[in-house]
């Protein structure tokens, strides 16, 4: 699950670290995440403070699949995705943006073969090993 966390400051979701950005949390945790108390509170404020990035496949499918299925239709209406190597390169680019955690921009290297979004991970990932320690804060729950 991807999960963005829209404050500039180090917090623990669940027993996860969660930087700024997006961070790639374990699918196993979903269901307690969404269900935390502190989470859905942090997800009701205007703005949000932590948003859940989801696709549908029907919105990431750009071109007609091997299969002879129509561009934009969708085998399961409910499936979604939060892995970017699923998402349209756009897209993929704009989630590691966002993501400032150097393990999760490794994780999501070891996945990805798309050479525009491999540019975009390394050149995050060399971004974020230029910053200064003393400008990253941690921020308590």
């Amino acid at each position: 699950m991807i999960l963005k966390w829209n404050k500039p400051s180090v917090t623990k979701v669940c027993g996860h670290f969660v930087y700024p950005g997006a961070n790639n949390l374990p699918d196993k945790d979903k269901e307690a995440i969404l269900n935390d108390p502190w989470v859905k509170q942090k997800m009701e404020m205007s703005p949000p403070l932590i948003e859940i990035i989801e696709k549908t496949k029907e919105k990431i499918a750009q071109a007609p699949q091997a299969s002879g299925t129509d561009v934009g239709q969708q085998n399961d209406e409910d499936e979604v995705t939060d892995d970017i190597t699923e998402m349209s390169a756009s897209d993929a680019i704009s989630v590691v943006k966002e993501t400032l955690a150097v393990p999760a921009l490794e994780e999501m290297k070891a996945k990805e073969k798309r050479k525009s979004v491999l540019k975009a991970i390394e050149k995050q990932i060399d971004m974020i090993k230029s910053t200064p320690e003393e400008d990253i804060k941690e921020d308590d729950k």
